[in-house]
């Protein structure tokens, strides 16, 4: 019966609750001068935003009366030509996929559904926002990590989390002399960390707790002796930690950290895509030190959302539009604090490269056949099951997936025995996202010669 449930075979009536929980997301993380450089475009026809940089150039003192060379009351030297570098920020990352909502189920409802999908998509967009600017800050910190054009801040067994802060801090102090900067300055800084790391600032070692100022910080939760309980509570919807050695640091929950392995992906040196980051490659990077000045990041949002009447009966659908894009400038304006266990997944001849969630595929073949064995394809069964007739001296290969590169081959695949007769295994392929899994089972049937 609608409305009501069984309890000990007694029908006992269900009351909808006038209270409708919430989807709680993160806001904007990256504040513009801080953590990024923002630029808003309101011509969605535009599908990149130029932003402009003079370079330094060539100049230097020279001493007057010099007996070697251009000690003249001129300077001898020719005249330095102006010239200017233009970054194009592409805006071609695309939040618009559509939502419908029947009437009959916003009217059954018993509270606004139509209000609260909005508010959803508000949410989506935003966690995709956060997503993309650390993906894009990550695949150039680890790029060059791996070409030997940046070094990572390693934490060691007792290092504390503060020591690896303050180290990250001095290489921004180092500057990047490719775009022009001597050192990042402290202004356009901004920190982010997961939880176990910012939770670590708290400690001993970290911070004088046995003070005023110490017990203050712990009352309001957030490394500012100065910060009111009341603001505390409104600056953990954003992640606000509190300033630490000038810094203002934010706490990043794993779900965002998590949905930026999603927008990378491995490339050749051609830069053709092979497959998704496994889930969990990034799990050793504890915090990223980022220079606002070094990260661009421009948003389209002159048609955010447009909700139109449904064709199909009476309803609504709701038409996002928001456009974006992110890059980053050098290679030194963002610092990753890594464990000491941390792989690097990028290396010399694997490129990381963005690869948006909703243009990855899941087709783990390019031919019609999924499986090789011992250089012979395997045929289709049906059910997810594949077959191979083998006579007596073929009984081991190597198996492979057709279509996939190294790296996103089966599980458990390579030289492999079987015995005379009928052989069953399973091999679990990953599909190119690197996110998700199907598996297959082999039949490798031998006989006889």
């Amino acid at each position: 019966m609608s409305g009501y449930s069984l309890l000990n075979n007694i029908a006992i009536k269900n009351i909808a609750s006038p209270l409708i929980m919430e989807n709680l997301v993160q806001n904007i993380l990256h504040i513009n001068g801080k953590g990024c450089d923002e630029r808003w475009s309101t011509d969605l026809k535009g599908q990149q935003i130029a932003i402009p940089r003079t370079k330094l150039g060539d100049g230097a003192f020279r001493k007057i009366q010099s007996t070697l060379a251009n000690g003249g009351g001129f300077n001898g030297l020719s005249a330095i030509d102006t010239e200017s570098d233009i970054y194009y920020l592409d805006i071609t990352f695309v939040y618009d996929h559509i939502e419908t909502l029947a009437k009959i189920y916003n009217d059954k409802a018993g509270y606004d559904l139509l209000k609260s999908k909005t508010d959803n998509i508000t949410k989506k967009i935003t966690r995709g926002i956060n997503a993309l600017t650390f993906a894009t800050q990550f695949i150039t910190a680890l790029n060059a990590e791996a070409n030997s054009n940046a070094d990572f801040v390693t934490r060691e067994s007792g290092d504390t989390a503060l020591s690896k802060l303050l180290d990250a801090q001095g290489v921004l102090n180092d500057g990047d002399d490719s775009i022009g900067i001597d050192m990042f300055p402290y202004e356009n800084r901004q920190f982010f960390a997961r939880t176990a790391f910012a939770n670590e600032l708290k400690k001993t070692n970290n911070v004088i707790l046995n003070s005023n100022f110490g017990q203050q910080m712990l009352a309001t939760g957030v490394l500012n002796p100065f910060t009111s309980e009341e603001a505390s509570m409104t600056n953990y919807r954003t992640g606000y930690f509190g300033d630490v050695d000038g810094v203002p640091m934010m706490v990043v929950s794993s779900v965002i950290w998590g949905l930026a392995e999603k927008y990378i992906a491995n490339a050749n040196t051609s830069g053709v895509i092979q497959n998704g980051l496994i889930t969990g490659s990034l799990s050793g990077i504890e915090a990223i030190l980022c220079s606002g000045l070094g990260t661009l990041r421009g948003i389209d949002m002159s048609s955010a959302l447009e909700v139109v009447p449904a064709q199909a009966g009476q309803g609504w659908v709701l038409q996002p539009l928001v456009s974006g894009g992110v890059a980053c400038l050098g290679y030194k304006s963002n610092v990753l604090i890594v464990s000491s266990s941390f792989s690097n997944p990028a290396t010399t001849s694997n490129v990381l490269t963005l690869l948006a969630p909703e243009n990855r595929t899941f087709t783990t073949t390019t031919s019609v056949t999924k499986f090789t064995f011992a250089g012979a394809d395997m045929t289709d069964a049906g059910d997810d099951t594949w077959t191979y007739t083998a006579t007596a001296g073929t009984t081991s290969g190597a198996i492979a997936v057709v279509g996939l590169a190294t790296g996103a081959t089966a599980v458990g695949t390579g030289t492999v025995t079987v015995a005379t007769g009928s052989n069953s295994f399973e091999v679990t392929v990953w599909a190119q996202d690197g996110q998700t899994s199907q598996t297959y089972t082999l039949e490798i049937t031998v006989s006889e010669s």
